[in-house]
């Protein structure tokens, strides 16, 4: 975190648990900066490509979206990249992660209505040259976000 600095690493803490809820003048207080500083600050981090986008969850669900899977497929390394940003482009795809190395080195988050749409869905990645190993419902997932920004704590 050396291109971070103590106020952008207590910013991004803030953001990252409360965007939705927190303003620019609560940050600048929490932090001990004017709120115009917070905005600024905000404007380099995004510029620069710490902050990338700032996205609501969805409770698929609660949305009337019945069928959640989680798809692990082999690409070939070289069109890695490229194919896992084609496919982030498919209808029903909602993720996509690639892996470093080894088989199954792209992960595929996919939604349908019904289990029809979600073999076509599958179809469709298959004639793309996407080998789907295999697949999983999701039943639910769980996320936090990273604890490593804010004001040090010392231990106990």
């Amino acid at each position: 975190m050396e291109n971070l600095d103590a106020t952008d690493q207590e910013i991004l803490s803030l953001l990252q648990t409360n965007v939705y809820e927190i303003t620019n003048e609560e940050i600048g207080e929490r932090v001990g900066v004017s709120s115009t500083t917070v905005s600024d600050r905000i404007s380099k981090l995004e510029e620069r490509g710490v902050i990338e986008s700032y996205e609501t969850v969805l409770d698929y669900e609660a949305a009337g979206i019945h069928h959640h899977f989680l798809l692990f497929c082999t690409v070939p390394l070289a069109d890695r990249e490229q194919m896992a940003a084609e496919t982030l482009e498919k209808h029903g795809v909602i993720t996509v992660r690639e892996i470093l190395a080894g088989k199954e080195n792209l992960h595929v988050e996919i939604i349908g209505e019904s289990t029809t749409e979600i073999a076509a869905i599958i179809e469709s990645l298959e004639r793309s040259g996407i080998d789907v190993n295999r697949s999983e419902v999701l039943k639910q997932e769980y996320s936090r976000p990273f604890n490593g920004f804010g004001p040090k704590k010392s231990a106990p």
